[in-house]
């Protein structure tokens, strides 16, 4: 059962920081980046989509389209697939996380029969970089789908720097109060 009042802290903290009028994008995308990393900690769910308006407004997430992805002529069967798999009726709303390299995605079955090490090495060779939600293809800053866009020259100045890892917890509380 998914951490309700973790997704639910997090959201709220977002609707606050966001009405701040002082708040500056670049300190307002690592804090964000801060919200998002508590999140992950726990078992949540998944709950950018909750935010995304203002996700995108501080630059912590980015929204392309699919044909934007930096390496779509590569990947394109595969990400198409991903598109499609979206817009099916009964998956709709869905998101569907997309690994670095989607071509190397191996079936279910075979990640069932790997060890739990063996697992750990395909995510770090292959991680998961963005997601997609019909129509949208999204980043986060600093995700490794985000590094590429850098790498390409899709993301310049302020948008090509990663989120401030260093704040303290306690500041981006000390912020949300």
């Amino acid at each position: 059962m998914s951490m309700h009042e973790f997704e639910d802290l997090v959201e709220m903290s977002v609707k606050i920081l966001d009405g701040c009028p002082a708040a500056a994008s670049r300190a307002m995308r690592s804090l964000l980046w801060h919200l998002y990393d508590f999140e992950a900690k726990w078992d949540t769910g998944f709950t950018h989509f909750r935010s995304r308006e203002a996700l995108i407004r501080h630059r912590f997430v980015y929204q392309w389209a699919l044909a934007e992805h930096p390496d779509y002529e590569i990947y394109r069967a595969e990400l198409d697939a991903i598109a499609a798999q979206s817009q099916a009726a009964d998956t709709a709303s869905r998101v569907v996380f997309i690994r670095l390299n989607p071509a190397h995605v191996p079936h279910v079955a075979t990640l069932k029969q790997m060890t739990f090490q063996e697992r750990i090495a395909f995510n770090r060779e292959n991680p998961y970089g963005g997601y997609y939600r019909a129509p949208y293809l999204y980043c986060d800053a600093d995700s490794p789908l985000w590094e590429r866009f850098v790498d390409v020259g899709k993301l310049t100045g302020a948008d090509a720097v990663p989120p401030d890892k260093t704040v303290p917890l306690a500041q981006v509380a000390r912020e949300v109060v």
